[in-house]
């Protein structure tokens, strides 16, 4: 087994002499002969090797056993150790995400804190064969692109640091094998047999039945294609990095541009990866990009149109211009959250102000008024005839459940998906005055009329409104 583990870390090129190394410890097996490797393999590399151990808050007695468990081998080989306790529980009430997903966040955080603190530039962690092929397993029925598929990468650079999986060849059995051979009794984690957790099911429930009913080498099956893979994604992504540097332009404000004709003409597999790297420049990261989003980025990069945009998580938008694709990083509109205690009435003819709005509304009647031709031009007046209101007239701010029925529709719509499809900002949305005939929505601001009141050839006398601030 330590004939292996020595391979996959000359195949990685993962240590070099006199490298300092922050070593995740939990006091589980895999960690435990992580560390063992290391240790045997410290004189001839000249390591450094500082242990640091995470407390994640949910197992309490267990977890304050763990923690003793590993400073007495800290102890043992006189090595430094770092300690700290978390509430991932906690964590997960404030945040939205999986507590799997919180506590590996939290993880990764800590040992980049100690590697800083210590001046590591490395970070060992105890990742196997199996880690790799529940992954592979979870990525595939979460969905995932080539990327995905490519499992845990056994090097992944983070800002400076480089982390590096030694195990990640080996199988939890020849690790447990090799553990007691030496006499060495590891921690167990119990949270590690609740099937409340995804990773668990696969690992309790799917793989053990695969193996039985599909394929006993289930596990190498999926490793070996993850590595195949892998090698796929990582010639596309060198591919990409080229003509990404060749034919991008990096902003200062947060922006990049991607040439709208290299982008068309690069293969599918090719240009996936290409919009990957231009998300990555303006975001810093992929997270909740989803299959979804890609798709939607495809279908608004084949449009013709130019007076468009594509929003992503995380205010990421997207833009056209004549001769690239723009990603910035949308500015936040500042929350407006006026909104009108209760109905105003509108003076016809005349001027109504609306100070919780920092709005007026001039009213005015026209027995003579533009063709509708006209009035279609008109962005900031709009017209509804007389004859199909009833007076007076009242404005107020939306509600739960408004509707409303557009100029051009035949049926009402909820007032909320009036607004989405016409791109008013969710903040901006309360301080849109309605004005209201019987009790229902015949004007929403200067954005557009009901088709119950619009104006035609029979009308003898027209309502003229426009919204101004003041």
């Amino acid at each position: 087994m330590l004939k292996r583990i020595s391979s996959t870390i000359s195949k990685y090129n993962m240590l070099n002499k006199h490298d300092k190394l922050v070593v995740a410890v939990s006091g589980g097996a895999d960690s435990i002969c992580l560390l063992l490797v290391l240790l045997s393999l410290k004189k001839d590399y000249k390591l450094e090797l500082y242990i640091a151990h995470l407390n994640h808050g949910l197992r309490r007695i267990e977890a304050k056993k763990d923690a003793d468990f590993v400073a007495r081998l800290a102890k043992k080989y006189k090595l430094p150790v770092s300690f700290k306790d978390i509430d991932v529980p906690g964590m997960v009430r404030q945040k939205k995400g999986s507590p799997e997903d919180i506590a590996r966040e939290a993880r990764y955080k800590f040992l980049l804190d100690v590697a800083k603190n210590v001046g590591a530039e490395k970070i060992a962690l105890g990742h196997t064969m199996d880690d790799q092929a529940e992954t592979v397993l979870l990525r595939l029925l979460r969905g995932c692109g080539l990327l995905g598929l490519g499992g845990i990468a056994p090097l992944r650079k983070i800002d400076k640091f480089l982390i590096i999986r030694p195990l990640i060849e080996i199988s939890r059995k020849q690790i447990e094998s090799h553990l007691r051979k030496r006499r060495i009794t590891p921690r167990r984690d119990s949270s590690n047999l609740k099937q409340v957790y995804r990773r668990n099911k696969v690992r309790l429930k799917l793989i053990p039945y695969l193996e039985k009913n599909y394929n006993p080498k289930i596990k190498e099956v999926l490793v070996n294609m993850a590595e195949g893979l892998r090698a796929d994604s990582e010639w596309l992504q060198h591919q990409a990095n080229e003509i990404f540097a060749d034919q991008s332009h990096i902003k200062k404000n947060c922006s990049c541009l991607i040439l709208y004709s290299k982008l068309k003409k690069a293969p599918e597999a090719l240009r996936r990866h290409l919009l990957r790297l231009a998300i990555k420049k303006v975001k810093g990261d992929l997270k909740d990009i989803e299959y979804r989003h890609w798709k939607a980025l495809e279908k608004f990069y084949k449009q013709s149109s130019r007076d468009t945009h594509l929003d992503l998580p995380h205010n990421i938008r997207v833009k056209k211009t004549k001769t690239a694709l723009s990603f910035e990083v949308k500015q936040k509109t500042k929350k407006d959250t006026r909104q009108l205690e209760k109905p105003i009435k509108l003076n016809v003819p005349g001027q109504t102000k609306l100070p919780a709005l920092k709005l007026t509304i001039n009213a005015e009647l026209l027995e003579k008024y533009p063709s509708i031709a006209a009035i279609r031009k008109e962005a900031n007046m709009k017209y509804m005839d007389t004859k199909r209101l009833k007076f007076p007239l009242v404005v107020r701010t939306r509600r739960i459940a408004d509707r409303f029925k557009p100029l051009g529709m035949e049926k009402e719509i909820k007032l909320k998906d009036f607004f989405i499809n016409s791109k008013v900002l969710k903040d901006l949305r309360n301080s849109i005055p309605l004005v209201l005939s019987r009790k229902k929505i015949v004007c929403v601001g200067n954005l557009r009329v009901s088709e119950d009141v619009k104006i035609s050839k029979k009308t003898t006398q027209a309502l003229r409104l426009n919204v101004k601030k003041y």
